[in-house]
């Protein structure tokens, strides 16, 4: 398996994930994939799930509980996992105008929710491992 130890140069979202962009200890740029899935919280009812299917956006649902920032309660909501990063602000847009539901982290932008979800940043001083296909198996 490949070892890269670098900086964390750049970051954008692809159709399958994140291309995290590592500069090398000897000044080489290296392009990793890493398959990464946005995600955001909904509060919502138990069709949610069923409801979120008819937006042609790929996603996955899971109820779990997370703790609200303001009262401090743990409350059950829906975990959202976005298939496609690049589709992830479009489908919040869209969601922003029910009325039935309320989105929490939905404004976090993509690449900034992939470090705080990755435990990194840009600039960040790292060793990388890779396979053959660049795919980041971790960090």
């Amino acid at each position: 398996m490949p070892r890269i130890k670098g900086w964390i140069f750049d970051a954008y979202p692809l159709v399958d994930g994140i291309s995290l962009w590592i500069l090398d200890e000897e000044g080489r740029m290296h392009a990793l994939r890493d398959a990464w899935e946005p995600r955001f919280f909904v509060s919502a009812g138990p069709s949610f799930p069923a409801s979120i299917r008819r937006y042609p956006v790929p996603t996955r649902c899971r109820l779990v509980e997370r703790k609200d920032f303001y009262s401090n309660r743990v409350l059950p909501v829906w975990e959202v996992r976005v298939g496609n990063p690049l589709k992830y602000a479009p489908l919040v847009d869209i969601l922003m105008r029910r009325q039935d539901i309320e989105l929490f982290n939905a404004d976090i932008k993509v690449v900034q929710a992939y470090h705080y979800e990755r435990r990194h940043f840009p600039l960040a001083h790292g060793t990388f491992d890779c396979d053959e296909a660049q795919n980041l198996r971790r960090w």
